[in-house]
């Protein structure tokens, strides 16, 4: 298992973007995304920057845009969640476009951990003056995260919200959610394998996290750097209601881990059970079944204040 250096994250020199690609979720931000999206497309261009708009229809659409024009652009802007940022993110590739975001969703795990505006008016600005940071990416089952992956509560919890979707999530669909699955809820027992070394022992739930919040709600550790090619991993070892609950305070009124979780840094983690356990990726269902997770060396540069 790696330790980590006391570096701090690293901003970048600033740039002057020349073309842009506005990648919006028109269901963002109650249904005000592609507004947003126009506004802020014909402000980039009143900036000098030459920018297309593209709003999404389905899933998968920011992603297959993102890749399209990923070695034509010099900037590729999300409007909407941390969901659209993460297919925006997947499907640039090897590419190196710096990646700006509007955040218009449920959570905004790292615009709020990165300060980003919601106004229309501000990310035109700090777009303007072109300081990026770099974000390590990384791999889970073949797929791309950039902020948690949850094994365990949270995973059954993503995936009631997935089955009963119909349009954009809001808070509330999450704590509904939540509040099913507690209902006879029963732990699984997770079997945890850090750098290639085994875990003694089980846990009731796994969090691998590359940022200081979870969920816009928990504390996690201020330890954590976004470009290190390192992950913070937090074991419970308890998946009981009661354990969750103590899990939870600790994380909201404090910082994890505390005494509440395990704690351990490291760059490849898998995690496994004798049974298919669900998992969230980025707040998104990730599948069920054991999770291999590796920060894949792959940075983006993502614009900040």
């Amino acid at each position: 298992m790696a330790d980590r250096s006391n570096s701090a994250d690293v901003s970048e020199p600033a740039r002057e973007f020349r073309r842009a690609q506005v990648i919006a979720n028109p269901i963002a931000g109650r249904g005000r995304g592609s507004s947003y999206a126009r506004e802020l497309t014909e402000g980039l261009r009143a900036a000098g920057i030459e920018t297309e708009l593209l709003l999404t229809a389905g899933r998968g659409d920011a992603g297959k845009r993102a890749c399209e024009v990923a070695g034509e652009v010099d900037l590729i802007v999300s409007v909407g969640g941390d969901g659209t940022l993460n297919e925006v993110l997947g499907g640039v590739g090897s590419a190196s476009p710096a990646i700006a975001q509007l955040p218009l969703g449920t959570a905004n795990v790292l615009a709020t951990e990165l300060h980003l505006p919601r106004r229309v008016e501000a990310a035109v600005e700090i777009i303007r003056r072109g300081r990026t940071t770099p974000l390590d990416t990384s791999q889970v089952n073949g797929r791309l995260s950039f902020l948690c992956v949850g094994v365990g509560i949270d995973g059954f919890a993503v995936r009631e919200v997935e089955r009963r979707r119909t349009g954009a999530i809001t808070k509330l669909a999450y704590v509904t959610a939540m509040a099913r699955v507690l209902g006879g809820y029963r732990p699984p027992q997770l079997s945890l394998e850090i750098d290639g070394v085994p875990v003694d022992g089980h846990f009731g739930f796994v969090l691998i996290s590359n940022v200081r919040g979870y969920g816009a709600v928990f504390n996690l550790s201020p330890d954590c750097r976004h470009a290190d090619g390192l992950v913070e991993v937090y074991g419970l070892r308890s998946g009981s209601i009661p354990a969750l609950v103590k899990m939870a305070a600790v994380g909201m009124a404090g910082r994890l881990p505390g005494r509440a979780v395990e704690f351990w840094q490291g760059s490849r983690v898998r995690v496994t059970a004798p049974e298919e356990v669900p998992f969230q990726v980025d707040g998104d269902f990730g599948g069920a079944g054991p999770v291999d997770f590796e920060v894949s060396g792959r940075q983006v540069r993502i614009v900040v204040p």
